[in-house]
């Protein structure tokens, strides 16, 4: 759902034998400061920004008991 949304962008390598629940994403033209304090204080969805060697983007990282709907209303 997530690579729908204009100008979403994802940083996770989804062909790795270690991908784990962890992804990064950006969204084109938005600051990831922005994004991390919306989702925080408006959603109540914690995130992390990363801003390693000049990338910027937030890490979201669901945890085991996270239920398909909650990560829905991550995108939606």
């Amino acid at each position: 759902r997530a690579s729908e949304i204009d100008g979403f962008r994802i940083h996770t390598p989804m062909d790795s034998p270690e991908l784990g629940g962890v992804a990064s994403f950006s969204l084109a033209g938005i600051p990831v400061d922005h994004v991390e304090k919306r989702l925080r204080e408006e959603f109540k969805v914690q995130t992390r920004k990363r801003v390693p060697e000049g990338l910027k983007a937030i890490r979201v990282s669901p945890q085991l008991y996270s239920s398909k709907s909650e990560l829905d209303e991550l995108v939606l």
